[in-house]
């Protein structure tokens, strides 16, 4: 039997747990977007995404201090000492409220400007004053209330916040579908489940922190106190708060430069796609974001060959699921969003490709980050005002000429140049001490064997006429047999090729021992 203690049992007690989760709330969330089109409109549903956009943006004012904690708290909580993380999460505390009551501020400020930004829209001014100050005080609880989450998260117990969080949330979900179905003032009260159900999911996670960590006392006041005290987190912080404008301006300007090229009605028509890749970023964050964690504690060990063996085999993996899945995607994205909400919005097959192109790039990230994370490597402050600057410069510009194409396109010229190939770089001479030409070498690899697999696949879909599906159940059927297809195809040749690959599955072949 594995060991409940080691860091391959919590890993998997936590991928499973959060896959759970996934497989329900990706359901329902699709069940959820059809039905609110329907019963809401695309302008409504629109609204939501663009308010979210907005919301998001202020957020940057978090500044990374939930990283920088997490990053500080591996040791004291492998130490088990209790007063150094009280210390820490009770300065994460104090500045938290800060950025909430700077937050609060911008947010009124912005409120002035909601009619102009809405004025295309034609909806009624309460629609987006409701909607942006309920999102608002869902948003502002994570800084007030549930910041404490960090000490479950970085203790390697991130199912404990799924089993809080996902609970409420598919509750949220269904009460919404109910009301939205049933009730007159439709909007009026999904706005209010909204609300309410931000405040229940509050409750949950901080009765889970009061049972897991009982000793856990914090105080914000001693915030002036303790931030000479622990000098490496406000370190960190103002290095990641300028990694965060990257992260805002990849993830939440498109919404809003497309609105502002077009309509609320072409937001929601991007939105489906969005809905549909970050529900199955949902799915690769279920299965390997509960190893971040892992990684930040295998990095504190300081076994150099261990790390190495670990790096390679979580791209491998991970490398296998995101490019299958996105060949997947691709093929199938119209047949999707036409049984799903309709062919009216159905997006061309460039478009299609970009979108997938930066969600490719979007969900295989994630292990270079993990370790940049682990090892505390935030000092290339440059390089996200680069993202930022290449991100929306190249969008605007692009998008004046060639419309979504353009925006898209924008987009993926500054992944491709900082996430592609700065962020290996910088991991491999600052983190791993090697020569990153050895990545390169890896991923070139990898790429290789993907397209052979892609090539192979496309030529049989051809010649068995495959890839038509007039129904869910066909959709479904023909979506599964792709994935296996492809999934067996891609990783034997990986396997052949590629020791990470090896490896992983070395480990879970032991796992699979161990249940038996």
């Amino acid at each position: 039997m594995l060991n409940p203690e080691s860091r391959t049992y919590k890993s998997l007690r936590n991928s499973s747990i959060s896959l759970w989760f996934y497989v329900v709330t990706f359901i329902l969330s699709f069940i959820s977007r059809r039905i609110l089109i329907r019963q809401l409109g695309e302008d409504l549903v629109g609204l939501n995404t663009t308010a979210s956009s907005l919301l998001s943006l202020l957020n940057l004012a978090e500044l990374g201090i939930g990283t920088a904690v997490g990053y500080t708290l591996y040791k004291p909580l492998r130490e088990k000492d209790i007063n150094v993380i009280n210390e820490i999460v009770s300065l994460q505390g104090w500045l938290y409220r800060r950025i909430a009551f700077f937050i609060i501020f911008c947010s009124i400020v912005l409120s002035f400007f909601l009619p102009f930004i809405f004025e295309k829209s034609q909806l009624p001014p309460w629609t987006y004053f409701t909607t942006f100050f309920i999102l608002l005080f869902a948003s502002l609880l994570g800084y007030f209330v549930n910041y404490r989450q960090i000490v479950l998260s970085a203790n390697q117990q991130q199912y404990k916040v799924q089993l809080s969080f996902g609970t409420v949330t598919i509750l949220k979900i269904l009460f919404q579908l109910i009301v939205v179905s049933v009730f007159e003032y439709k909007y009026a009260w999904w706005l209010f489940i909204e609300l309410l159900f931000s405040i229940i999911a509050s409750i949950a996670i901080n009765v889970q922190i009061r049972k897991t960590f009982p000793q856990l006392k914090t105080d914000f006041k001693r915030g002036a106190e303790l931030r000479t005290k622990y000098p490496i987190i406000l370190k960190k912080i103002k290095q990641l708060f300028v990694h965060k404008i990257g992260t805002i301006a990849l993830n939440n300007t498109s919404p809003l430069v497309i609105y502002a090229y077009s309509s609320l009605a072409m937001v929601t028509s991007y939105g489906n796609y969005l809905v549909i890749n970050r529900g199955v970023s949902s799915l690769f964050n279920a299965v390997f974001n509960g190893m971040n964690a892992s990684v930040g504690n295998l990095i504190a060990e300081g076994n150099q060959d261990r790390i190495d063996s670990v790096f390679r085999e979580l791209f491998s993996s991970r490398f296998l699921i995101v490019s299958t899945c996105c060949y997947c995607m691709f093929m199938l994205y119209s047949q999707f969003i036409s049984l799903w909400v309709g062919g009216q919005f159905i997006l061309d097959y460039k478009a299609e490709l970009l979108i997938v192109a930066l969600f490719y790039i979007s969900a295989s990230r994630e292990v270079v980050d993990s370790f940049l994370n682990g090892y505390g490597l935030f000092k290339d402050i440059w390089a996200p005002l680069a993202e930022a600057v290449l991100n929306i410069g190249c969008s605007v510009l692009l998008g004046a000429f060639y419309g979504l194409h353009g925006i898209l396109l924008g987009v993926l010229i500054s992944q491709l140049a900082i996430i592609i190939i700065w962020k290996p770089i910088f991991l491999f001479r600052a983190g791993f001490c090697k020569n990153p030409l050895k990545y390169f070498a890896m991923y070139i690899k990898h790429l290789l064997l993907f397209g052979l697999t892609a090539l192979i696949l496309t030529f049989a879909l051809k010649k068995l006429s495959l890839g038509c599906s007039s129904s869910f159940l066909s959709f479904v059927v023909l979506g599964i047999f792709l994935e296996i297809i492809s999934l067996l195809l891609l990783g034997f040749l990986l396997y052949c090729f590629e020791d990470g690959m090896r490896s992983f599955v070395k480990r879970v072949h032991v796992v699979l021992l161990s249940r038996k």
